[in-house]
């Protein structure tokens, strides 16, 4: 609306100013009658004037009203001047009943005016030049409707541009919101993810090498005392010590294995995961990883899901099972990618068999996205899924696939299946999981 608004202005004032010519000028058309007609073309002006300016203070009905008024001193006025300059309110009446009540409001003052035009003439007894200037009236008149349509026209399109900026600058204000929000709830569940690890390996450790180095704390003290009494027992319990401290030594070298970020920058495929069970080779477990179908460029968060997989297998199978031999198969689909994890160890009756927790802080789910473990299939009802499985289920269940665990004919099959579309249709920018899931690089 500022265009017009701008435009009105300036085409009032011109009007203003043409009343005003028209009062000074009259005396040289109707001297007898020159003085009323003059008085009422300066009162007029102030008339038009106040109404103008109350008009553009005020808005609904009152500004209807205000543009009726405005339209009804427009046409005295140019009545009393009965000059082509006292008409130019009539132009301004014209265009503002076209933008503040309606077009048709302004069509109908067309009309009204050339009746009223013709009338006048035909009553002055000058019937013939009634119907040139009706017409030559009417042409003009329609000019000014056709103006005043285009502007209406144009305050609309203003009307609605500016509709749609507003609208525009509330939705980026909401979703800068909502972004702020989200980094936030990720820093949240970060720390909690960190929490977690910290107390799970804090437990770990406290159960495990914590508890090993109690016993050899416990066979050293007791061979100290009893070196004189009984030297052969106290010998006995220094070689349980130090088979103890080599288990201690063995499950740290594991932990650090685990911990331990592996680089793959660059490597694809199951180069990539041969380069996370490389290292556990050191364990002295025999790692083999192979490939069925064409690999292919896959997503980030795919790919980080893969290396989550094999750390998670390779730590279960160590720490849990005492395999000595791991198999890692990746089977590429069409639009998935499959991967199995198998081992030959044993596993255990104590509630925290092959799919028990896991060591590896790493390998844990830190997803920064809510999941559920609807994904995880147990096929037998023996193997109870700990932390790091159920933590792999949920990321599987971000990503749209789906972990299955049950017992092999040695040991623990692991399996996942995760979606994978081609290249061609896969987005560039890895996804929210992907982002949320590095989380866990950082854990302790």
């Amino acid at each position: 609306m500022l265009l017009p608004a701008r435009l009105l202005d300036a085409l009032f004032a011109v009007s203003l100013v043409g009343v005003l010519l028209t009062a000074v000028s009259l005396p040289l058309y109707d001297a007898p009658a020159a003085g009323p007609r003059a008085m009422l073309c300066v009162a007029g002006t102030i008339v038009l004037g106040g109404l103008w300016w109350w008009r553009r203070r005020v808005t609904g009905q009152a500004r209807v009203a205000t543009t009726i008024a405005f339209t009804l001193a427009a046409v005295g006025v140019s009545y009393a001047g009965d000059v082509i300059l006292a008409m130019l309110p009539v132009f301004c009446a014209l265009l503002v009943l076209a933008l503040d009540i309606a077009p048709l409001a302004a069509t109908v003052l067309v009309v009204v005016l050339v009746a009223l035009q013709g009338t006048r003439m035909v009553l002055a007894g000058r019937g013939v030049e009634a119907f040139d200037q009706s017409v030559g009236t009417g042409a003009v008149l329609a000019f000014i409707l056709a103006f005043a349509l285009l502007l209406r026209r144009t305050a609309g399109d203003a009307a609605e541009r500016l509709a749609l900026l507003t609208e525009r600058d509330e939705a980026n204000a909401r979703l800068t919101e909502a972004n702020a929000r989200l980094q936030g709830s990720i820093e949240t569940e970060k720390e909690l993810v960190l929490a977690r690890e910290r107390s799970r390996a804090a437990r770990d450790l406290h159960d495990g090498l914590g508890h090993r180095l109690t016993l050899v704390t416990m066979s050293l003290d007791f061979a100290l005392r009893a070196r004189d009494r009984t030297p052969d027992r106290a010998w006995e319990e220094v070689a349980t010590a130090r088979a103890t401290t080599g288990e201690a030594i063995d499950e740290m070298r594991l932990w650090v294995r685990a911990l331990s970020p592996v680089a793959v920058e660059g490597l694809q495929g199951a180069a990539a995961l041969d380069a996370v069970a490389e290292a556990f080779r050191g364990t002295g477990v025999d790692v083999t990883v192979s490939t069925l179908g064409e690999e292919r460029p896959l997503p980030d968060d795919v790919v980080l899901f893969l290396h989550r997989f094999v750390q998670e297998g390779l730590t279960n199978a160590l720490r849990h099972a005492r395999a000595r031999r791991v198999t890692i198969d990746l089977a590429y689909g069409t639009d998935d990618v499959t991967i199995t994890s198998t081992d030959d160890g044993r596993t255990h009756d104590d509630g925290r068999d092959a799919g028990g927790d896991t060591g590896s802080a790493s390998a844990a789910g830190a997803d920064g996205v809510a999941a559920t473990t609807d994904a995880t299939d147990i096929e037998d009802a023996d193997v109870v899924p700990g932390f790091g499985l159920r933590s792999l289920s949920e990321r599987a269940s971000a990503l749209g696939g789906e972990v299955a665990t049950h017992r092999g004919e040695d040991g623990l099959v692991l399996t996942a299946r995760i979606p994978a579309p081609r290249a061609a249709d896969t987005p560039a920018v890895p996804s929210a999981s992907a982002v949320a899931a590095l989380v866990s690089e950082v854990a302790p």
